[in-house]
């Protein structure tokens, strides 16, 4: 997810965090890679960010994909991260979440206009209830597609990242992976379906699992306070 995708969550830290966040290759204002790149890739490209920062024990809070990239870190820096918030993430995609992210890639390449897949991939992404306040959700496509320079990505971008996110599966090594974790479920998940984030919970050595009833995939923007105390409140536990 792009670095503004955070806001809302950032907003509701306030000033006790130094909260970084940072653009994938291929989103917002990252530059696309211009070649394919992995999981693992990712996670390096984080890491020389924590590196040039001097950050040396961070709390990786991530989502989706940066999700897999976090596990991918953990795994890479097993002393050196201090734990790991992840929302709307399991090891590996499958199911409807594989499904979608396979049928989205095949609209890219089609050339579907960015208003068309926007309104499919919100669709899948966001919670019943929004649907129910038609005004909101035009006013959030509105602004989405206002504002594609900080939200939007390339086709090559996004078909660059979601091929990583494809190929990711670390079901064999999970057992490694001795870090403090927060999972975060939305109950009305159709991406990452809570029975998923559950089983990586019980493959992780440390972790705790939480459920937000209501809530779909994109839990950074529709969920943001609930997200930020419970981030927080982890933070503390620490």
């Amino acid at each position: 997810m792009p670095l503004a995708g955070w806001q809302g969550i950032v907003s509701a830290l306030g000033p006790t965090y130094r909260a970084i966040r940072f653009d994938p290759p291929g989103s917002g204002g990252s530059d696309d890679p211009g070649q394919p790149f992995s999981v693992a890739d990712m996670a390096r490209t984080a890491e020389a960010l924590l590196e040039a920062l001097s950050v040396e024990r961070p709390l990786l809070v991530a989502t989706s994909m940066g999700g897999f990239a976090a596990l991918e870190m953990a795994l890479r820096r097993l002393s050196s991260v201090e734990g790991m918030v992840l929302f709307g993430t399991a090891s590996r995609l499958e199911g409807q979440g594989r499904f979608q992210i396979e049928t989205w890639r095949r609209l890219r390449r089609e050339g579907v206009s960015p208003e068309s897949l926007l309104r499919i991939q919100l669709g899948a992404t966001l919670p019943p209830a929004l649907f129910a306040d038609p005004a909101r959700l035009e006013a959030m496509i509105a602004f989405f597609l206002a504002h594609r320079d900080v939200f939007g990505q390339s086709d090559e971008g996004f078909l660059a990242q979601s091929r990583a996110c494809l190929d990711f599966d670390r079901d064999d090594r999970l057992g490694e992976i001795a870090v403090p974790a927060l999972l975060v479920a939305g109950g009305e998940d159709r991406m990452v379906r809570p029975e998923e984030v559950r089983s990586l919970h019980r493959h992780l050595r440390e972790s705790r699992f939480e459920i937000l009833p209501d809530g779909g995939h994109a839990l950074a923007v529709t969920e943001s306070p609930a997200m930020a105390r419970m981030i927080a409140a982890f933070a503390v536990s620490l």
